[in-house]
């Protein structure tokens, strides 16, 4: 039953999870574990369907409250950084229809809604020539090149943030489970 004022149109799963489980459930080591377990979706090997009867016999680790502290720690600041990151990718993008001319839709392809994974500026406006059939006016340009320039570097190093915690909460992990650097070699090489 959903919450009042909600509607699911599918199927949907929910987990009360606190920091520390969040982290652990969004491990590398957890993942190579659901990957053996989960039935992959359409779309890639690593789209899994997460249904109870693979997440439910996951081993949860004996840990002490310095590494559940840790755990948990590294996982708010993910979630505080990714929400960073993701307020930053959509400012920008809901901006980009601005520079549609007036009676054209302003649909936008894949590359405008990830343009921070476009290599420059210059990649940006032919992408939004070929898009809109009309350039960026000149006098605005500068402004959005500065802002996208900006916004890509700070979202290049919210990434680089992310992916250290991730790293760090992944040795973590290794450690509770008193993995060797053998084990760990093959499972980061499989992952």
């Amino acid at each position: 039953m959903a919450p009042a004022g909600y509607l699911y149109e599918t199927t949907t799963f929910k987990i009360n999870a606190d920091f520390t489980l969040l982290a652990l459930l969004n491990s590398r080591l957890f993942w190579f574990c659901l990957r053996g377990e989960a039935n992959a979706l359409r779309g890639g090997e690593w789209r899994l369907r997460l249904k109870r009867q693979y997440i439910e016999p996951l081993p949860i680790p004996q840990s002490n409250d310095n590494s559940r502290a840790e755990l948990a720690q590294g996982a708010k600041k993910i979630s505080g950084l990714a929400k960073e990151r993701l307020a930053l990718q959509t400012a920008l993008t809901r901006r980009i229809p601005d520079l549609c001319p007036p009676g054209r839709e302003p649909k936008l392809t894949n590359k405008l809604k990830e343009w921070w994974t476009l290599p420059d500026f210059a990649a940006f406006r032919a992408e939004v020539k070929k898009v809109f059939k009309a350039n960026i006016p000149l006098a605005d340009r500068s402004d959005w090149e500065d802002w996208i320039n900006r916004d890509r570097a700070e979202i290049a190093r919210l990434t680089a943030e992310i992916a250290q915690a991730e790293a760090q909460i992944d040795s973590i992990v290794y450690d509770l489970f008193d993995l060797t650097e053998d084990e760990i070699a093959l499972l980061e090489s499989a992952v």
